[in-house]
């Protein structure tokens, strides 16, 4: 082990290997194993891997972890602790869910999952109300990819401005966000001569074609 910990130090994934296939088959060869596939993992994430390069990953991963749990006597005691690749295979392995609303499309990313429901829902106008359902859907990720995110679009019917809630949802896991969605911006310029109103997109800026105005005395 001492051996170990001065060939650690140098940090050479060559010399890893070697004290690897040195110790084949011992407890202390399963230290420098561990630090590789590390050091793989890191440079896959800074490489930018593909779902089937993390695939192939985690088998080698999971190989390690039985060959780890085959271990008798001292040799199990040793490498008890030595958790840092089944803490790999957990980061890898875990599902996840996320979404962003951009104009009327919905972006939803998926993280280990193949679909997600997907509900939009107006914002009630008192905190005792209940806001009213405008979209659902089941969303499926026919990708499928292991770990590295996929993206679906989603494009949303025509809504009313307003404020909504976003839910996305696989079983106990979900993300959920507020949306404003707005279609006209107004600007008032007084002077001596009144008070003048523009009407412009909300989103360019530019002015509006057509609006509706309406006045109201309180």
């Amino acid at each position: 082990y001492v051996e170990f910990l001065e060939v650690s130090r140098e940090e050479n994934s060559g010399e890893l290997e070697e004290f690897a296939r040195k110790y084949d088959g011992k407890s202390v060869a399963m230290f420098a194993e561990a630090l590789i596939l590390q050091d793989r993992f890191e440079e896959m994430e800074n490489d930018g891997a593909v779902s089937e390069d993390y695939r192939k990953f985690r088998e080698s991963c999971a190989g390690f972890e039985e060959r780890r749990a085959a271990m008798k006597g001292d040799e199990k005691k040793l490498v008890g602790k030595l958790t840092s690749v089944k803490e790999l295979i957990k980061e890898m392995d875990a599902p996840g869910l996320g979404a962003k609303a951009v104009n009327d499309r919905l972006s939803v990313y998926f993280k280990n999952m193949d679909r997600a429901d997907v509900t939009v829902v107006s914002t009630p106008e008192n905190k005792d109300g209940e806001g009213r359902i405008i979209f659902e859907k089941t969303v499926l990720n026919d990708r499928k990819s292991y770990y590295t995110e996929d993206t679906v679009e989603v494009l949303l019917p025509g809504m009313d401005d307003g404020d909504y809630n976003v839910t996305c949802r696989n079983g106990k896991i979900a993300t959920e966000f507020h949306m404003s969605r707005y279609t006209v911006s107004m600007a008032m310029q007084f002077d001596d001569e009144g008070c003048s109103i523009y009407a412009a997109d909300f989103m360019s800026g530019r002015p509006a074609d057509t609006v509706n105005v309406s006045v109201s005395y309180q």
